[in-house]
């Protein structure tokens, strides 16, 4: 297995989604005067959705790694039985 089959796009960007979402939602919780005319918290309801996003992605890149290493595992114990 080469370096580039365990890059995994889903690790950068879910961690970046993470850590804005992580920086937006206290702002957004002590920082009142970002209420828009509708009367929402853009800053803290968008933190949270960046927050889901990027764990979401970090946990779908984890189960791909935990899937491919039981493939191989599996791969593995295969070849060896036959």
């Amino acid at each position: 297995m080469t370096t580039t089959e365990n890059l995994d796009i889903r690790y950068p960007i879910g961690g970046l989604f993470l850590v804005i979402g992580a920086l937006l939602v206290p702002y957004g919780w002590f920082v009142q005067s970002a209420l828009t005319p509708i009367g929402s918290n853009i800053d803290l309801w968008w933190g949270v959705v960046m927050l889901v996003f990027g764990v979401l992605l970090l946990s779908l890149a984890r189960a791909a790694r935990l899937r491919d290493a039981r493939l191989e595992q599996n791969s593995a114990t295969s070849h060896k039985e036959s």
